[in-house]
């Protein structure tokens, strides 16, 4: 009978600890799912700002080749009306190379 008694208070205590390990195997998977979209969200901000950042240095790289395009197109039509027929030579030579 005491070999009984023993393997059922062993079987309840197993079955005690089972129930134990098993919260607080929850619990710490609970908390790694929070830290984990925590960090997604993170990443995900960071992601969005550094979008944004890019877009606006591209903008503004678009807007200094605008610019640069439109100083470089009004300093061809100077040397054109300048120069008359020298520039249009030059300038039609330049296309032909660069085409």
């Amino acid at each position: 009978m005491d070999i009984a008694i023993v393997s059922i208070i062993l079987g309840i205590f197993g079955l005690v600890i089972a129930v134990v390990l098993n919260k607080q195997t929850a619990a710490a998977i609970k908390a790694e799912d929070q830290r984990v979209k925590q960090l997604m969200e993170q990443g995900k901000k960071e992601t969005q700002e550094l979008i944004k950042e890019i877009h606006q240095d591209t903008r503004q790289m678009i807007e200094r080749m605008d610019q640069r395009h439109a100083e470089a197109t009004n300093f061809i039509s100077s040397l054109i009306y300048e120069e008359g027929d020298k520039a249009r030579e030059l300038v039609r030579q330049i296309v032909r190379k660069v085409a």
